[in-house]
């Protein structure tokens, strides 16, 4: 019995989960019972961002990955698609837990490497095309981009928030004792 379906026998509510079922994921991934806990409060972060319905939706999860629900990505479009097990629409905790087992760092390299090799296969016909690749690569860069710009936007809010006060930490941060820079 695969590890959805033993744990679709357990109960399963927005405000009651199973007791069993953070030491069963955790026996069934590489991730301790404190970890899936710690994993399950995030989802519950990620699912009732948007609908409270203890489901992530393709919104709700851009939201996540991205900081909007309206912004438009092929890198969190292709994450959705691969974490979405069933191909319903929403990621299940347990679709959530057994997708980011893979990124554990006691994952096999095989399995890692399947992994992105079905991320990049956009057209999901068994080959990486130089066409995918290089989608994926435009969209990773306008990613980067975006990261740095809230950055900038972030540094900048803050230091009109605090007037000179995170200029000043800044600035002396960045100073020896005798005013040189370090």
């Amino acid at each position: 019995m695969n590890l959805i379906t033993k744990l679709m026998g357990c109960l399963w509510t927005k405000q009651r989960r199973c007791r069993n079922e953070d030491s069963y994921l955790a026996i069934q991934t590489f991730f301790n019972a404190k970890e899936v806990e710690s994993l399950h409060e995030l989802f519950k972060k990620l699912s009732s961002s948007i609908t409270d319905d203890g489901l992530i939706s393709k919104e709700e999860f851009q939201l996540g990955l991205l900081g909007s629900s309206k912004m438009h990505s092929l890198i969190a479009d292709r994450i959705f698609t691969l974490f979405d097990f069933k191909r319903d629409g929403k990621i299940e905790f347990e679709e959530f837990i057994a997708s980011l087992n893979i990124f554990h760092p006691n994952a096999s390299k095989e399995d890692k490497a399947a992994f992105m090799f079905q991320f990049y296969d956009t057209r999901q016909n068994g080959f990486i095309e130089r066409e995918e690749l290089l989608e994926l690569k435009k969209c990773s860069l306008s990613l980067l981009a975006l990261h740095f710009q809230w950055r900038i936007f972030r540094k900048r809010s803050l230091m009109k928030a605090n007037g000179n006060t995170f200029f000043t930490l800044f600035y002396e941060g960045q100073r020896d004792g005798n005013g040189d820079a370090k």
